[in-house]
């Protein structure tokens, strides 16, 4: 039996974020067929990534194994690729702090901002399984690929 290591628990939330996104995926569909924005989903979407993928996830790995790392001698490129994902996690941050304005916006009258609202979905639907994959199998190391 394979010993579990503590990034085992890492790839398990990135399957449950890529669970959500798949969710994004489909609602963002359905939004575009009816011209109709679903603010309750928005907003449970963004509560998911700014309290799950955020604070516990991106927490995490920022809080714990990359401040670690951080201690440690890495090569360069693995440096490299610890600042391009911490970037990363900031992007995320924007663009779900984005689409929560915007769908407040809405919510409060604005139909323009849904043409914002469907364009920052789909940037996240985009960004999170290229991330996720990114760590998987180019950060946490070949055993995980």
């Amino acid at each position: 039996m394979e010993k579990l290591l503590p990034i085992d628990a890492l790839m398990q939330e990135h399957r449950l974020i890529e669970r959500m996104i798949s969710q994004m995926q489909k609602e963002l569909s359905k939004m575009s067929e009816k011209n109709n924005v679903n603010s309750k989903f928005v907003d449970a979407a963004v509560d998911f990534i700014k309290v799950y993928a955020d604070r516990c996830h991106h927490g995490k790995e920022e809080g714990v194994l990359f401040r670690e790392l951080g201690s440690k001698q890495m090569s360069s490129e693995h440096a490299a690729m610890m600042r391009d994902l911490i970037n990363e996690h900031v992007y995320a941050r924007k663009t779900t702090s984005n689409l929560s304005k915007a769908n407040e916006s809405h919510v409060n009258g604005n139909r323009d901002s849904q043409k914002d609202i469907y364009k920052l979905m789909n940037d996240l639907i985009e960004f999170y399984p290229m991330h996720t994959q990114k760590e998987d199998k180019k950060f946490f190391g070949p055993r995980h690929a």
